[in-house]
């Protein structure tokens, strides 16, 4: 499965899974309002089509997507981060303050526990 973390459940993300999730998600309201405006003898009721289909389905799946694949970052994308600042700081480039403001910055993006992100940042 290629996709990232999900931001609050841990669980990884399929973007094939979102995208689908959206997909159904988005055909069944659109059904749902057009055919409620059908009974309801609302002549337009088939404008509910085109808008649910051509605007709001592909921009559902596009978002879906978007946040499936990159919404939030990998473990390896943190490790590397940390890795970076760790360096950074070392050399000099930065002083303590700035580690630590960045480094808080850097748990604040990520989907783990605060506290295993810190323990990895000082090893």
């Amino acid at each position: 499965m290629s996709a990232g973390w999900g931001r609050q459940t841990g669980v990884r993300l399929d973007p094939d899974a979102a995208s689908a999730r959206a997909a159904s998600l988005v055909t069944g309201v659109t059904l749902t309002v057009a055919f409620g405006l059908l009974a309801a003898g609302v002549d337009w009721f088939w404008v509910a089509f085109p808008v649910g289909v051509g605007a709001v389905l592909p921009a559902a799946v596009a978002a879906a997507r978007d946040r499936a694949e990159g919404g939030s970052r990998t473990g390896t994308d943190i490790d590397d981060a940390l890795a970076t600042l760790r360096e950074r700081y070392a050399a000099g480039e930065i002083d303590e303050a700035a580690f630590e403001a960045r480094l808080e910055r850097l748990l604040e993006t990520e989907s783990g526990t605060p506290s295993d992100a810190r323990e990895r940042s000082y090893r």
